[in-house]
């Protein structure tokens, strides 16, 4: 998949409303029956390593990172073009630590370890951008709403649709049902 991303996708001429840092934005490791976090843990670095004899900057998150807990927005916080003139100092780029800009068209890729998380994309009629990112902030943990859930309010310009993007990082800890 990274090998096919740096040959097929071009983030300068990618345009989009979620935040990316590259071509292979993300790829998580997430044990599942019979393995455990430090399987997930070992895979990310193992296949981040192989990211990086690619020629993209690797940055682990997750239990993958060092020390433990580096999150996704964190590292997509302004997306490609925060990161196209090159990495801040706060923002270095795991493998190789001494990169000092993203693949020219690949960006960086994001690799970690995590326990498994519901995604989805509820698209909302009759409100506009404004509301839709109200709503997002207000149903957050950061925004003081639910523990784990991670919201933005995003325009497709394209669909010309509202969307509320949503992550719920510990299904278990906090129900969807909820």
């Amino acid at each position: 998949a990274a090998g096919f991303a740096l040959e097929h996708i071009d983030l300068r001429r990618h345009d989009g409303v979620h935040p990316r840092v590259g071509a292979l934005d993300v790829l998580p490791f997430v044990p599942l029956q019979g393995l455990t976090m430090n399987d997930a843990v070992a895979s990310a670095h193992r296949v981040g390593h192989e990211i990086a004899r690619l020629g993209v900057p690797v940055f682990f998150y997750g239990k993958a990172s060092s020390p433990p807990g580096r999150t996704l927005s964190r590292l997509r916080r302004g997306g490609f073009e925060a990161i196209a003139g090159g990495f801040a100092d706060d923002l270095r780029p795991d493998l190789p630590s001494e990169a000092q800009r993203p693949h020219p068209t690949a960006g960086a890729t994001c690799v970690g370890a995590r326990d498994v998380l519901l995604a989805w994309n509820v698209f909302v009629a009759g409100l506009g951008i404004a509301e839709a990112r109200e709503i997002a902030a207000l149903v957050r943990e950061r925004g003081g709403g639910f523990k784990g859930l991670r919201a933005l309010g995003l325009y497709l310009a394209d669909q010309d649709r509202v969307q509320i993007s949503m992550n719920l990082e510990d299904p278990v800890g906090t129900s969807p049902l909820d």
